[in-house]
């Protein structure tokens, strides 16, 4: 009996792997919000839209992490694989929309912001979308390849240095 639970436990690893790649993704993305938000002081209607934006789509994450869990070895794993991996996508674009939003005017930031840090964190966010783009076309040839390599962005994009605030306050 207990090889029995064992081995089906062991067949469930497309299901740890979503669960893993998802929560590195949604670490990751509430790292840089907390990142993001200790720059913008101050917000608007907008903003708050924005910012909406992107909890609805990092709290949707769940379910085409269960998509990609259940199809992943199935004929039909490269469009679980597209939907995982364009959710990434749009979550990449709504986090360059709100940082966007946030910086352009200058309004919305703290009074102490030096323009060099904003133009590096506008680095970042414009080529998140870019660097997920790249997962996505994959999931079509290769699902299992598309879920690592959102892994591995989830991995990069979230521990890669921000600026330092400590020099402005």
């Amino acid at each position: 009996m207990r090889g029995g639970l064992g081995a089906a436990l062991l067949t469930q690893w497309p299901q740890y792997l979503a669960f893993v790649t998802s929560f590195a993704t949604i670490l990751a993305k509430w790292v840089n919000h907390h990142r993001i938000f200790t720059y913008i002081q101050r917000s608007d209607h907008t903003l708050l839209y924005w910012n909406g934006l992107v909890l609805l789509l990092v709290t949707f994450l769940p379910f085409p992490t269960a998509l990609m869990a259940e199809y992943l070895q199935h004929p039909e794993g490269d469009v679980a694989g597209a939907v995982f991996a364009g959710t990434f996508v749009a979550i990449a674009f709504a986090f360059k929309g709100l940082w966007h939003y946030a910086s352009k005017s200058g309004n919305l930031l703290a009074q102490n912001i030096h323009q060099d840090d904003i133009e590096q964190i506008n680095k970042r966010f414009r080529f998140g979308p870019l660097f997920y783009l790249g997962p996505f076309v994959v999931a079509f040839v290769s699902p299992k390849m598309s879920v690592a390599l959102c892994l591995c962005l989830a991995v990069v994009l979230g521990s890669k240095g921000w600026p330092s605030r400590r020099r402005h306050q």
